[in-house]
């Protein structure tokens, strides 16, 4: 690889270039360099950085792309169609050889495509301790060249699976059964889950007993507060009555009229009880 060519992504004459170039056996003989991304060093110069983060120095005669840089003839550079032309010989040169200079490529022929060059249809050389006969047609002197070959008498075999062989696959199961399976799994899941709630854990049932001990401190507590009250209530209107018999009879002092108590009928959720 003697040539360096620089393109760019984003000129036109570059782009058609590198299409020639890809339908040609030519891209083997060049370095391709796109200048696209390139830094500009401390001393003025311009360097390449290519996809793996290296650097490469751009030559100062090349100014403009594309450009062809013939490092074996003084590292001269051609730009544009100059390129394509002084490309051309060398490959109609390629080509020719490989269609024989004929144009078109060369059939198929045990003689020339085969190994060596020399195919193994007829070999070109023998063993030197072979015997004339051995050359003849009767003789087996072509039995110790068989290369890829067998004999005619070989029992060569070919290991093939059983016939009980069963692939990894899902086999004669049909989608029905498949669902049937599936359905019967739902059944037993949905059974063990109905077991767990007939006979629940330890620590369920010591949860449900708490609660329930709750519940009735909440209905204890509700009862003696209803008691409190009646007994208040019956309290009071002893008194009221006692009041009013000492002011009746007759050398009885004037007593001090009791404390009136009014019970307001408690609520549900707020109880109280107000002196006036």
């Amino acid at each position: 690889m003697s040539s360096v060519l620089y393109y760019s992504n984003f000129c036109e004459k570059s782009k058609k270039i590198l299409q020639t170039l890809a339908k040609s056996n030519l891209k083997e003989e060049l370095h391709f360099l796109c200048i696209d991304k390139r830094v500009k060093g401390p001393t003025g110069s311009w360097y390449i950085v290519l996809q793996n983060g290296e650097k490469i120095i751009m030559p100062p005669q090349v100014n403009r792309v594309p450009a062809l840089l013939l490092m074996k003839q003084g590292h001269q550079v051609l730009y544009g169609d100059q390129i394509l032309s002084h490309l051309q010989p060398r490959e109609v040169a390629i080509n020719m050889a490989a269609t024989n200079n004929n144009g078109e490529p060369s059939p198929f022929s045990l003689n020339n495509d085969c190994i060596g060059g020399y195919g193994v249809a007829s070999d070109s050389f023998s063993f030197w301790d072979q015997t004339s006969d051995d050359l003849s047609a009767k003789g087996n002197g072509g039995m110790r060249q068989l290369y890829n070959y067998v004999t005619i008498d070989s029992n060569m075999r070919i290991d093939a699976p059983k016939e009980d062989y069963t692939p990894d696959k899902i086999g004669n199961v049909s989608l029905e059964n498949l669902q049937q399976q599936r359905n019967s799994e739902i059944q037993i899941s949905m059974e063990k889950q109905a077991k767990v709630n007939e006979h629940p854990s330890q620590q369920q049932m010591l949860q449900q007993q708490q609660q329930k001990q709750q519940l009735h401190a909440q209905y204890t507590q509700q009862q003696q507060f209803q008691q409190q009250l009646q007994m208040m209530g019956n309290g009071g209107g002893a008194g009221g009555a006692g009041g009013a018999g000492g002011g009746v009879g007759p050398g009885n002092q004037m007593h001090q009229p009791t404390q009136n108590v009014q019970i307001s009928q408690p609520s549900q959720q707020n109880k109280q009880v107000r002196f006036s």
